[in-house]
């Protein structure tokens, strides 16, 4: 009988305060939601933001954590590093680095019947982040007429790398016989556009290289047609004051164009040649000469050749060469480098060796080396290089270089002989992470160890009073109360292990009647 009147005690308890069950909000679902991103790949430096988004079901008002992590690989392995947590339904963070950005949301709401959580991992949210420079280049049009008198603009634009940038450009006007000439070029300009209005020619190029603060580069070129050109080339005589040339001595060449309206701009181009084959461009003359002569002093070779391209006021264009005989070379054979590394591939922080060796031209021999890096290279795609130790000249002819970046290593030497002719020449090789140290043991110590002090010794617990769930020392309706607080709320009574009074390991309806049976007098 008392068994009877313990569990209807306790169901009477139990509809007494649970009057809710019947109430539509415990019925709704936990949190449901989306989370977008504005961006699926991205450079160094852009904006970020990921947002909830598809909020259905849920008790109003959330709880939000948006958390920001990052990995350094692009394909997402590796351990995540925790960049930002936000409580906003949106979190925004700036690209700072490249590799791999993404987010976990974790939505809370009051809902009493369920967990009330909802977490949603962004792994289908990857933004990519780059840091490669980019170079974007237009032109306005992409034909001239030279008869309408008609101009063409170039527009162009660095992004990603490491700003500030700078840009070398040059705008190239050629015909279709091969005669090219540079109309117009700037160096290291902070200028995003310029113009030209061509008055010869059949084509064009526009050529921009972008620079970053970091020395990486990037690279474009644009090309368009030009229309009404002049067809007659000009009629050009070249002389010689001397010919053969002595050694060290000056060359005179002088040119006369009979045809053709003044002025004439002319580009002037000596070359010298060692058993016949073109060895080196010894000098040129600006692009843009008015002087009718050009002299050059040959210091190597056994023959030469100038070359002289002309411009007349109207566009028209020509281009002629005469050669000439070097007498006095004691060059034995043309001058040569050969480029040695102790490895084909070293460890970021390790060193490499490179050791190089010149022949032939006349000794003795200046070296200059540059060692670049590439943050990233393969045939068809490579970031652009990084000069990481260039030593201008030196008789040296071995190094020692440790890379500190990059999967790519380039040692690029020139040598120049006595007579100032030059060759230049480049190895290229591997650069892998560095193999992290193996720990060395601590070894153990040899001093005498302090003694332990004697442990205080503690009073022995009392035992736990089962169904005294307020802690109080004494069962009664309290316990009752915070049981049932614990099953419809979740709120943990004071002592948990006293609130389990059947010993089952789950805190529920039979442990309000174990209390109640003791409370009635079971």
């Amino acid at each position: 009988m008392k068994r009877f009147l313990s569990v209807l005690l306790a169901a009477v308890l139990m509809l007494g305060v649970l009057p809710l069950a019947s109430s539509p909000a415990l019925m709704v679902k936990n949190p449901d939601f989306d989370v977008s991103v504005n961006k699926d790949t991205a450079l160094v430096g852009d904006t970020l933001r990921w947002e909830i988004t598809n909020l259905t079901s849920g008790i109003v008002p959330f709880s939000y954590e948006l958390a920001v992590y990052w990995k350094s690989s692009k394909d997402a392995t590796g351990n995540g590093e925790l960049l930002v947590v936000g409580d906003k339904s949106f979190i925004e963070v700036i690209a700072d680095k490249p590799g791999v950005y993404y987010t976990k949301a974790t939505l809370l709401t009051n809902n009493p019947y369920g967990s009330g959580i909802s977490i949603k991992w962004g792994d289908s949210l990857l933004t990519i982040v780059s840091d490669e420079l980019l170079l974007d280049l237009q032109l306005d049009t992409e034909s001239v007429a030279i008869e309408k008198g008609e101009s063409i603009t170039g527009s162009w634009s660095a992004e990603g790398g490491t700003p500030p940038y700078t840009y070398d450009y040059e705008w190239l006007i050629s015909s279709n016989d091969g005669f090219e000439l540079t109309e117009k070029s700037a160096q290291s300009s902070a200028d995003k556009t310029d113009n030209i209005k061509p008055l010869w020619g059949d084509s064009g190029t526009l050529k921009v290289l972008a620079k970053d603060s970091a020395g990486q580069t990037a690279l474009q070129q644009a090309t368009f047609t030009i229309k009404g050109a002049p067809v007659e080339p000009l009629d050009i005589q070249l002389t010689l004051d001397r010919n053969p040339v002595p050694l060290g001595e000056a060359v005179k060449g002088s040119c006369r164009i009979s045809d053709g309206f003044p002025p004439y701009t002319y580009t002037y181009s000596w070359y010298v040649h060692i058993n016949g084959a073109t060895e080196n461009l010894l000098a040129a003359t600006d692009n843009k000469s008015t002087e009718a002569s050009s002299s050059f002093t040959p210091t190597f070779g056994d023959s030469g050749t100038l070359q002289v391209q002309a411009i007349d006021a109207a566009g028209r264009k020509g281009m002629s060469e005469i050669s000439f005989d070097i007498e006095g070379s004691t060059i034995s054979g043309p001058l040569e480098l050969a480029i040695f590394l102790n490895k084909d591939s070293t460890a970021i922080g390790e060193e490499i060796e490179g050791s190089w060796y010149a022949t032939g031209g006349t000794p003795p021999y200046r070296f200059a080396f540059y060692w670049y890096v590439y943050e990233y290279y393969d045939e068809s795609h490579h970031s652009g290089s990084i000069l990481e130790k260039a030593v201008d000249e030196t008789h040296s002819n071995v190094y020692r270089f440790a890379p500190s970046r990059g999967s790519k290593g380039e040692v690029l030497v020139s040598v120049w002989d006595s007579l100032d002719s030059q060759v230049y020449y480049s190895e290229w090789f591997d650069i892998t992470k560095k193999a992290e140290p193996t720990p060395t043991p601590t070894p153990a110590p040899t001093t005498t160890p302090e003694p332990t002090p004697t442990a205080v010794p503690t009073a022995t617990p009392e035992p736990a009073l089962k169904g005294d769930a307020t802690a109080d020392g004494k069962i009664d309706i309290l316990d009752l109360v915070a049981i049932i607080d614990q099953i419809i709320s979740g709120t943990p009574p004071k002592s948990q292990e006293n609130a389990n009074a059947n010993s089952d390991g789950t805190v529920d309806i039979m442990d309000l009647v174990w209390i109640i049976d003791r409370i009635v007098g079971g």
